[in-house]
């Protein structure tokens, strides 16, 4: 009798040698990613020349580009991690914002820096002024208590109604004395 030769047994030692062979194949992890993006104005105008910063969030590591006439940037392959995306323009406000990259990722961002606050610094120079320190724009006079005694009618009066005809701005009402804004409470 003679024996036949199985294909069973080459089938599995293919198999095991297919499985062998795609396990020592290394597995490519991407350990970098490129940011994209578009830096525009509030109405979507392309923005050229904005310098645009990514900074490593726990390091100085950084890269720069500067956006096109398109607005357009790419920066260079940064390896994957937590990084800071800052830019900058003349004229308008600086945006920064955390940005994460990832493996096997490619950010496309589209940045939107408004128009930066106006601004204006005044310097003020002059000469010697011959008022003192201790002028002042407010008028002040100095009452004495002969002053008052002098006044028609002030031995007359035993209430506010002195205060509030000599002081300007001073008036009575609920019984209260107001001046200049404030009140003061009277006692009876």
């Amino acid at each position: 009798m003679r024996r036949s030769l199985s294909l069973f047994p080459v089938q599995y030692v293919s198999l095991a040698a297919a499985l062998l062979l795609a396990a020592s194949v290394p597995t490519l992890a991407n350990v970098f990613a490129t940011v994209h993006g578009v830096v525009h104005d509030p109405q979507h105008r392309p923005l050229a020349g904005a310098q645009v910063a990514l900074q490593a969030s726990n390091s100085e590591f950084t890269l720069r580009a500067t956006t096109g006439t398109d607005g357009g940037f790419e920066l260079p392959p940064a390896p994957i991690g937590v990084y800071r995306l800052t830019v900058a323009a003349p004229g308008f406000a600086t945006v920064s914002q955390p940005l994460t990259l990832a493996s096997g990722t490619n950010p496309v961002v589209h940045i939107l820096l408004p128009v930066a606050p106006a601004t204006q610094t005044v310097v003020v120079e002059g000469l010697e002024s011959s008022l003192s320190a201790t002028d002042s724009a407010t008028p002040t006079t100095l009452i004495t208590r002969a002053d008052i005694d002098e006044t028609p009618g002030a031995s007359r009066t035993i209430g506010m109604e002195m205060i509030t005809d000599y002081v300007p701005g001073a008036y009575v009402t609920h019984d209260m004395l107001h001046m200049r804004g404030g009140h003061h409470q009277l006692a009876h």
